[in-house]
């Protein structure tokens, strides 16, 4: 990903506030990287899988040609809090336009490089970012909110690709988690008798 100086112009704090985050986060210890690595060889922790998990809300539904379709990316983290995450969320750029991405009621308050875009490179939706001590712990914490537009019939699944969060256990420790997928069903917007 290319940072022109227009971007670290515009975004000098979030990236200065982020690198902050990082170091508390991993505490000085070089075996821990960003993004999801695997455990520090060194670390003594627990296997800490699946008690957290990105998902979307709803995970289902059916609408017609033209509809909105809001979309809730949300996590789960019930044992450890976590306060850094990144991913990817792929979905069928035939059958669905992003009308919006928005972070309005977001845990996170930091994001990295930017905030959550639609890459054009890529067709996917790319997020990266986190939050400060204590971190978050609980379930359906709200990460973004999508509105898609139905533009075609068919299904329409999303999912995420190369999705990590980071435990916020002053080593930065890679949580494994679940990514759960979401499918909408598009009908034609013609009512056929």
């Amino acid at each position: 990903m290319k940072l022109t100086i227009k971007y670290l112009k515009k975004y000098w704090l979030e990236l200065a506030l982020f690198i902050l985050l990082l170091v508390v986060t991993i505490n000085s210890n070089p075996a821990v990287r960003f993004p999801n690595t695997g455990p520090s060889p060194a670390s003594n922790s627990q296997s800490l899988a699946p008690e957290s998990g990105m998902f979307f809300n709803p995970t289902s539904g059916n609408f017609k040609i033209g509809d909105l379709i809001t979309v809730s990316v949300l996590l789960d983290s019930t044992k450890v809090p976590i306060n850094a995450m990144e991913g990817e969320i792929v979905f069928p750029t035939d059958k669905l336009e992003v009308k919006s991405i928005s972070t309005a009621d977001s845990i996170n308050t930091l994001w990295i490089p930017v905030n959550p875009y639609l890459s054009t490179t890529t067709n996917t939706i790319i997020f990266s970012g986190g939050m400060l001590n204590p971190g978050f712990l609980g379930i359906g914490g709200n990460i973004l909110t999508l509105v898609f537009r139905a533009k075609a019939s068919g299904v329409a699944n999303l999912k995420f690709i190369d999705a990590s969060m980071l435990a916020d256990d002053g080593l930065g420790t890679s949580l494994t988690i679940q990514n759960q997928p979401a499918s909408f069903n598009i009908a034609s917007s013609t009512i056929k008798s």
